[in-house]
């Protein structure tokens, strides 16, 4: 898993790869509701591929030479603010979404080294 995550690391792959797992994690439990099927099925669908989101960040954000704590916005959820309520019992915060956020589009914008001092870069 980690060789396959590496090659996710540079920016343009990344983006590709962070886009399909986001949709996969966010939008195959959100339709598997919607079907009206259990909640926990969505759960066992979506939380692989949440994983290996965290995976190709943490990968990213090293590359990009940023700091791995912006993970932690992606591991802890705090409920705050206003919330979309989805199918089913699935309610989406808005602090949810721009925390899970932050990280990915990070590594979507920032270039390779781009977040190390000078000093680092030689």
């Amino acid at each position: 898993m980690k060789l396959a995550a590496k090659q996710f690391a540079g920016r343009e792959s990344y983006r590709a790869a962070s886009a399909a797992l986001l949709l996969w994690s966010f939008g195959v439990p959100l339709g598997l509701a919607s079907a009206g099927l259990p909640d926990w099925l969505g759960v066992i669908a979506g939380v692989p591929a949440y994983i290996a989101l965290l995976v190709v960040t943490y990968h990213r954000l090293r590359d990009a030479a940023l700091s791995t704590g912006w993970l932690m916005l992606m591991i802890i959820t705090i409920n705050i603010g206003p919330f979309w309520q989805g199918p089913g019992s699935i309610k989406l915060y808005l602090s949810n979404i721009v925390a899970l956020l932050v990280p990915v589009i990070l590594g979507w914008i920032v270039l390779s080294k781009g977040g190390a001092t000078p000093a680092q870069m030689v």
